[in-house]
């Protein structure tokens, strides 16, 4: 799990951290979306939709607070 304040509450994501070879990804579920979170070219957490996922559908407001709270836990 994931917690994160937005909007005055705590949420908590279910999240899986997925390991791959000698890098890893972060799998966090928001509502009914699966939102993969891996690390870019510059060492910060970038986002990845599956395809077909609709970015309209996704809070890109939380997305990005979750990418932060991603790289505190990993720092």
């Amino acid at each position: 799990m994931i917690d994160i304040h937005y909007k005055g509450a705590l949420l908590e994501l279910p999240s899986e951290l997925l390991l791959q070879g000698y890098t890893h990804k972060v799998k966090v579920m928001l509502g009914a979306n699966e939102v993969f979170f891996e690390k870019d070219e510059e060492d910060n957490y970038r986002a990845l939709l599956l395809p077909g996922q609709e970015k309209d559908r996704i809070d890109m407001t939380l997305v990005s607070l979750v990418g932060k709270r991603i790289e505190e836990l990993f720092a």
